[in-house]
């Protein structure tokens, strides 16, 4: 038995037209270099959810968040006393801010990681829309060109099937030649000389197959209307608005520099 062995050939465009003349049977798979490149080690590693914990957030007691009234007058071992208290509040305070910090940090890394799986999922759904955008525009050039030609058929069809009683009975009027008949023989018509019975019986079976492909017809062209709709409908409710997401993402990262700033200051 003869074996051919399969080459993976790289093609470039201006050869595709001279391999397609050649008697050979080739499959052309297309790629966009721009979508899919040999180096996906970011995309993988953008799209790995990995588990994390929230930052500590530093509680306050109760004490630190009372209002304090310090004695106008106060000796050298109360001034470093009320000191130290004013560095541990201080210290407390700033350790509560960067909690704060550390958690707004976690979550905007979060958004950019979700914004980055949208801005894929969203570049797939626009892809598999289009895919799916040409296979309903190619049904229904298909269904146009079949349809057009069944109903020129279909009405072919009911014209015969609506003269067929005449014609029977054309052929019960029309008298054979004498010539024709054997000597003395009686006047004969030529429907005596066609089963006109087992006529009718196919006329009604034809008729009953022709009903048939009616109802077929009306089926297959509600199904082609429905996909078309559905096609439609999917288009319309796919959608995702990815300019109103990038512009929440730029309020997040806005906010994230804001804090930042906040940040250095309180630890200088």
């Amino acid at each position: 038995m003869f074996k051919r062995a399969i080459q993976l050939t790289l093609i470039k465009y201006n050869n595709v037209a001279a391999l397609l003349r050649m008697h050979e049977e080739y499959t052309i798979m297309v790629y966009n270099r721009e979508v899919l490149t040999t180096d996906i080690s970011s995309s993988i590693l953008t799209l790995t959810e990995h588990a994390k914990m929230e930052p500590v957030m530093q509680l306050l007691s109760s004490t630190q968040l009372e209002t304090i009234t310090v004695p106008n007058r106060l000796d050298a071992s109360s001034s470093r006393e009320w000191s130290s208290w004013f560095q541990r509040t201080f210290e407390a305070y700033v350790a509560h801010i960067l909690g704060y910090y550390k958690t707004i940090l976690s979550h905007a890394t979060i958004c950019e990681r979700v914004m980055e799986e949208l801005r894929v999922q969203s570049l797939a759904v626009q892809v598999a829309l289009t895919n799916l955008d040409a296979h309903s525009r190619s049904v229904l050039e298909t269904f146009e060109k079949f349809n057009a030609f069944a109903t020129k058929e279909f009405n072919k069809q009911a014209r015969l099937l609506q003269s067929f009683p005449r014609d029977i009975e054309a052929l019960r009027q029309i008298r054979v030649h004498p010539t024709l008949l054997p000597p003395e023989s009686a006047e004969r018509y030529i429907s005596d000389f066609i089963p006109t019975d087992k006529l009718v019986r196919w006329a009604e079976g034809c008729k009953e197959i022709h009903e048939g492909l009616l109802r077929d017809g009306k089926d297959l062209s509600r199904a082609v209307r429905e996909v078309q709709e559905g096609t439609m409908a999917i288009r319309n409710n796919s959608g995702i608005n990815l300019d109103q997401l990038e512009d929440a993402m730029a309020e997040i990262v806005q906010t994230v520099d804001q804090q930042s700033q906040i940040r250095d200051r309180i630890v200088r």
